[in-house]
């Protein structure tokens, strides 16, 4: 039986627009999750402009990410359903 893949967006949710997540710290803050993620072996993509992740992931590993992204102190991160795919 073949597993689902499900795929989330990821942003922040103190960024108030894409423009403003370009210039501030937020973007360091989304690529230091994605490494965290990237070494659980779970496949992210950055959208630069848009200020998001996104996760493709069976969802057993989406599991683990999103206690990964809950653990993060300080970190405030919004988790939606990947509807462009």
């Amino acid at each position: 039986m073949e597993k689902k893949e499900i795929s989330f967006l990821v942003s922040l949710s103190d960024a108030p627009s894409p423009v403003l997540y370009t210039k501030e710290k937020g973007r360091d803050r989304l690529i230091a999750l994605k490494n965290q993620l990237e070494e659980m072996d779970i496949q992210v993509e950055h959208l630069q402009t848009l200020g998001q992740l996104v996760i493709h992931a069976p969802e057993e590993v989406w599991n683990k990410a999103i206690v990964e992204i809950a653990s993060l102190k300080d970190q405030d991160f919004q988790i939606e359903p990947n509807r462009l795919l």
